[in-house]
């Protein structure tokens, strides 16, 4: 019943506010490390058994790690935003991000864990081979590393600081180029901000790029009215003239042409810089000029990908709003090319 949509500003912070910005990243770093330690010491390779908790289990550990955070690190024994920086609602933003991609981890390691001790030996020395003749594991890690979460190494850091909508209203429209933001105070925006719907936002984020300069980034949600009908249709997978969906009411859901000829020309255009930039690198290697096509060429390919993700997500809605069941084909390639040999074979 809802879905959430991003969108991202231009802004600009005075010094008290990158300073708090600074501070608030540093100790978002310590909760980082600090975390994952936990995370690996109770529920890593050597507590695969161990459950991991769910529901309102998981909001029960993350406050005992920050507990146990401001107690060791801080000698606090209640979360002290001025002494921290970063306020205890970041915090917890933070801790759900870590806690689910921790989460992922050890449906890899649950899995990796079933492997015989001749499987994990041959893993380590590298000497199992791919279906394409190449090894599996030059860098000969143990069988627990795969998709394992890094400790943050060589002055590696976070970049964004993210905070909740809070109920007493942090987050409000001071004029239609300055925002009240949670954490932040009063923040300058360059775009026009007069018609945001505030009741929608769920998430602010404060972002620094390599450049140092600062985007906001704000999530939203929005509810979508559906009245409980209990339709349903049925939907097939098809990509023929940039079809996507055939629903069984014989409805086509399909890329509109002009978003098509918009990819088709970035696409063409991104090849240009890449080949340019691979001519440089042959002659020169890594110089400036290559910088520049690398730069160029990456910029047109994230372009490309946002037009295109903006669009497929327009597409999905508009299957799925208008009905309560929407039954789709399990499809995989093995399947496919299944089907297809067991065909061959018949005629």
């Amino acid at each position: 019943n809802k879905f959430g949509y991003t969108r991202q500003y231009h802004i600009s912070l005075s010094y008290q506010q990158i300073e708090l910005y600074e501070k608030a990243i540093k100790t978002q770093n310590e909760l980082y490390q600090f975390a994952l330690k936990y995370l690996y010491k109770t529920y890593g390779r050597k507590h695969i058994g161990r459950l991991l908790p769910f529901g309102q289990g998981i909001n029960y550990l993350n406050n005992k790690i920050k507990a146990m955070f401001i107690n060791e690190k801080y000698e606090l024994k209640r979360w002290n935003v001025k002494k921290l920086g970063l306020s205890s609602h970041a915090a917890d933003e933070f801790l759900k991000i870590i806690f689910t991609n921790f989460s992922q981890y050890r449906k890899r390691l649950e899995q990796a864990g079933q492997m015989s001790a001749v499987e994990k030996y041959n893993l380590r020395m590298n000497i199992i081979k791919d279906k394409d003749g190449k090894h599996k594991n030059p860098k000969h890690r143990s069988w627990y590393r795969k998709g394992s979460m890094n400790f943050l190494r060589n002055n590696n850091s976070f970049r964004t600081i993210t905070s909740q909508k809070l109920p007493n209203g942090n987050t409000r429209l001071v004029s239609p180029h300055h925002l009240n933001v949670a954490d932040f105070g009063e923040i300058m925006v360059f775009e026009n901000l007069k018609h945001l719907n505030f009741e929608e936002i769920a998430l602010t984020k404060i972002k620094r790029l390599p450049d140092n300069t600062f985007r906001l980034q704000i999530t939203f949600t929005r509810e979508k009215k559906r009245s409980s009908q209990n339709k349903v249709v049925g939907a097939d997978w098809n990509m023929f003239n940039n079809e996507v969906f055939r629903t069984s009411e014989n409805k086509t859901i399909a890329i509109p042409k002009e978003i098509v000829k918009k990819a088709n020309e970035l696409e063409a255009a991104k090849d240009k810089f890449k080949s340019l930039r691979d001519s440089e690198y042959d002659k020169r290697g890594k110089t400036a000029l290559w910088q520049k096509y690398q730069r160029k060429q990456a910029k047109l390919s994230a372009k490309r990908a946002n037009i295109l993700t903006e669009t497929y997500r327009k597409l999905v809605h508009e299957l799925v709003d208008e009905f309560d069941t929407v039954i789709i084909e399990k499809i995989d390639a093995f399947e496919m090319r299944k089907r297809s040999w067991s065909l061959n074979k018949a005629q």
